[in-house]
């Protein structure tokens, strides 16, 4: 079944505003390179436009968890700007990766301008706290090797690289 990302959810106008009020970079984020960064001030959201990224949350003790893999037609850094509030994750560029980007003004005009993207993009939040729900339940309900199964299959749907041997 293929996944259905924000930017396939919009209609033709909605798309065109999209185009229309972001900014794409010449230069693209290279694998390694850090695109948003945790703590920091929320100042703008980004549409991935080709590529893929790893979305990381750092906290104590010099512990990472890994939180979600981002594609093209994806958005990253919506929800700091929606509520205000610093970046809760790290973005890592997998691949080599371009994006558009949208300054908080320019988005939150964009959103009261256009109320279908509104509604995109809720539905898009929406499905990622489902999604996280679903995670943190199975991690609190499996014992450690399960935990650590479920995590390398999720790895291998979104990050893996088919070969004639399989994934």
């Amino acid at each position: 079944m293929r996944h259905t990302t924000f930017w396939d959810s919009l209609d033709h106008d909605e798309r065109k505003a999209m185009e229309r009020v972001g900014r794409v970079p010449r230069d693209p984020f290279e694998p390694g390179d850090t695109i948003l960064r945790q703590s920091d001030h929320a100042d703008r959201a980004a549409l991935i436009i080709s590529g893929k990224c790893r979305v990381l949350w750092h906290g104590e003790h010099n512990r990472t968890t890994y939180l979600a893999t981002r594609r093209g037609g994806e958005l990253i850094g919506e929800m700091g700007v929606l509520d205000g509030g610093p970046r809760t994750a790290t973005v890592v560029a997998l691949q080599r990766t371009y994006v558009r980007w949208y300054g908080s003004e320019a988005f939150l005009g964009l959103l009261a301008e256009c109320p279908g993207i509104l509604q995109k993009v809720f539905l898009s939040v929406c499905t990622r706290l489902k999604e996280s729900d679903h995670h943190r339940i199975a991690i609190a309900s499996a014992p450690a090797r399960l935990r650590l199964g479920r995590l390398l299959v999720r790895l291998a749907e979104v990050e893996g690289v088919p070969t004639a041997q399989g994934i």
